[in-house]
Formats: structure tokens, C-alpha cells, sequence
């Protein structure tokens, strides 16, 4: 599924702020919902053949999209789970200089944007196992 993102809007058809119900209705696949932690306020829904999981604020908004295998969440026109990690960091660090770039990771606070490699040390050239799209205040 092809998801553009808009940052700190939405990705595809999945708005920050909505609920789960309107989040399982446009996405219209199976899902399993589940506390990712003891402490989460609020269950994420799993939408496994779709590759996403949505996270909700205590009140039961969305505030987070991640992605793994076969979604393609896009930006700017580039599937952010199809291209080597380096190539990723390097396209977000083009819209915001501040981009927190770690050896396996990294987060962008001005365009709500973060991706989670953990073999980039030893094989730069694989792309992100996850990207995470995020509301305005997600990491604050």
C-alpha cells in the first residue's frame, strides 16, 4: 500500500487524530490491536498484511504511523523502506538540518519523521526495518 506522507498530518488515508474506528475503516484490512508496554495508555492497532501499526494517545487519537515490510510510506516521492538507510537520513537531513542521525537510527522533530535501521553499522546499503511518521509533540 502506497502511503504519502504529510507531515504531522497524515500518511495515505490515516489522519493524527482520528480514531480507531475511522483508522480500521480507510485501512480496511485485518488488524490486531494490543498494549505495546504495560504502561500504554491506549492499545496500537497491528494491521499485518498492510505492514503498519498505528499508536493512539490515551484519549484514543492517532498520533503515530510506523511501517515495516510491504507498506511504502512515501515522501517527496521516495519509498522510505525501499532505499539504504544512508540515502534516507540524507533525504530528511535535506528538510531539516537538525535531524538526530544515530548509527541505527534517527528522528526529525520538524517534519515528524523518525526510521529505525539496525544493520547499518555492518550493511549500509539495506534499507530502515521501520519508519515511524509522527504528530507535532510525539517526542516532547
Amino acid at each position: 500500500m502506497r502511503l504519502p506522507i504529510t507531515p504531522y498530518a497524515s500518511v495515505g488515508p490515516i489522519e493524527f487524530g482520528m480514531r480507531p474506528s475511522q483508522v480500521r475503516q480507510v485501512i480496511g484490512r485485518p488488524y490486531k490491536s494490543f498494549k505495546r508496554t504495560p504502561q500504554s495508555a491506549h492499545p496500537c492497532d497491528f494491521f499485518q498484511d498492510e505492514g503498519i501499526f498505528v499508536y493512539y494517545e490515551a484519549d484514543g487519537k492517532a498520533e503515530a504511523v510506523e511501517f515495516a515490510q510491504p507498506a511504502e510510506p512515501i515522501f517527496e516521492g521516495t519509498n522510505l523502506l525501499s532505499i539504504p538507510f544512508s540515502e534516507l537520513a540524507a533525504l530528511i537531513q535535506l528538510r531539516d538540518r537538525a535531524t538526530e542521525v544515530e548509527t541505527t537510527e534517527l528522528t526529525s522533530k520538524a517534519i515528524g519523521i523518525g526510521a529505525y535501521a539496525p544493520e547499518a553499522e555492518e550493511s549500509p546499503e539495506k534499507p530502515a526495518e521501520s519508519v515511524i511518521v509522527f504528530k507535532k509533540g510525539y517526542y516532547d
